[in-house]
């Protein structure tokens, strides 16, 4: 089985403005504790991809706070002469490595946008190779563009032969019969930090856009006082969706492991209370523990957004791992239908709705086999040593 090519994806940070409206260096205002910089370069850095952060005033300063950051810096000696200036150091840079596809532009004031957020604009230009037509790609949050918009190569070398006078506004300009819009649920596509009042607000909702980490996603689960047998489920997906993750991103699918991790760890926060839709009782949980990006991964694990996307993201991988867990073992979908239609014999309307949610689970499994160049059971066997990859293919 040989693996998809897909295309790759870098991204610029812009930091090398004077800031003269905010009247202090934006890329160094805080954010919840960390400086407005770093968060921009982590929108890129959690899904896989190394950015390149443009420097300029105070360029010292911001090269430090990114140190440990793994991401690369240049200077624009020319930052006075406006983010056009920054624009092109980055898209040079861009034009001189060859492995990359397409390009992410993104201001350090924006630093709120979600990696997932980038990681779903990527994929789709990611599905659209070969296709004529598509060069940018724009995310859109309630009908309004924002940030970061992506490039395609060919934008990309014909805005630094024309070098436009009106920058990259009249880039995208020049180029929007063959822009894509994709939906996001991300407000934070259309905010940015150009004076105080933009700022408190980026900063007050900052705090709202963390995940929760292991410990954080334990405490949780003891808060809610999730059953034991859950807990011991909610392990068992967590390693599934690790391993193929891991896979995906390996074969060059841009994903955010970290909020997978999480929305693994909690999908089944409210299994125990008795609710009729326990996939939305517990993403309201988690939303009022302040995780509304970890909930909105959970409340798509019973039921998939359709039409299913070309290239899985944090939800479908999610969808899919627990399908592949019965209890708090690894198990083939095939396993899975015949143990639903068995408990579900006496109501035809659950068993059709079983077989729907394992179809689109196979749809996913085939294209994660696509994309990885490896079945389903090579890829997570390793989870659960009492099942051989053999068992786990995903046919039904």
């Amino acid at each position: 089985m040989t693996p998809t090519r897909l295309p790759s994806a870098a991204g610029i940070v812009l930091a090398a403005g004077l800031s003269r409206r905010m009247g202090s260096p934006k890329p160094l205002l805080p954010l919840a504790g960390v400086p407005a910089v770093v968060r921009a370069a982590r929108s890129f850095t959690e899904i896989g991809v190394v950015p390149v952060v443009v420097l300029g005033h105070r360029a010292d300063d911001v090269a430090a706070v990114l140190r440990g950051e793994g991401v690369r810096t240049i200077v624009n000696q020319d930052y006075h002469r406006g983010m056009w200036s920054s624009v092109t150091c980055g898209l040079r840079v861009f034009g001189r490595e060859r492995s990359w596809d397409w390009l992410a532009v993104l201001p350090a004031d924006c630093a709120l946008v979600r990696p997932e957020t980038i990681g779903a604009i990527v994929r789709v230009a990611q599905s659209q190779a070969g296709e004529a037509g598509c060069e940018v790609v724009h995310p859109v949050y309630r009908g309004v563009r924002g940030h970061p918009p992506l490039l395609s190569r060919r934008v990309v070398a014909a805005a630094l032969r024309s070098n436009p006078p009106g920058g990259l506004r009249q880039v995208l300009a020049e180029w929007d019969e063959r822009a894509l819009e994709v939906p996001v649920g991300d407000r934070c596509v259309g905010l940015d930090m150009d004076d105080a009042e933009q700022y408190e607000r980026s900063n007050g909702l900052a705090r709202r856009e963390a995940v929760p980490d292991d410990g954080e996603c334990l405490r949780l689960q003891a808060r809610h006082a999730m059953p034991e047998r859950v807990r011991r489920h909610c392990d068992a997906v967590t390693r599934v969706a690790d391993a193929l993750a891991t896979a995906l991103r390996g074969a060059g699918l841009y994903l955010d492991r970290r909020l997978l991790r999480s929305a693994a760890l909690l999908h089944d926060l409210a299994r125990g209370d008795g609710a009729d839709d326990h996939a939305a009782a517990g993403a309201g949980l988690i939303d009022a523990a302040g995780y509304p990006r970890v909930a909105a991964v959970v409340v798509r694990h019973m039921d998939p957004a359709l039409p299913l996307p070309e290239l899985p993201g944090e939800a479908d991988v999610l969808y899919l791992a627990d399908k592949l867990v019965l209890g708090v073992g690894a198990v083939s979908l095939e396993h899975r239908l015949v143990e639903s239609v068995e408990r579900f014999r006496r109501d035809p309307d659950a068993v059709a709705a079983a077989r729907r949610r394992l179809a689109a689970a196979v749809s996913l499994a085939r294209s994660v086999e696509a994309l990885v160049g490896s079945p389903i059971g090579d890829i997570i066997g390793r989870c659960d040593g009492r099942r051989t990859p053999s068992d786990m293919q995903p046919a039904l």
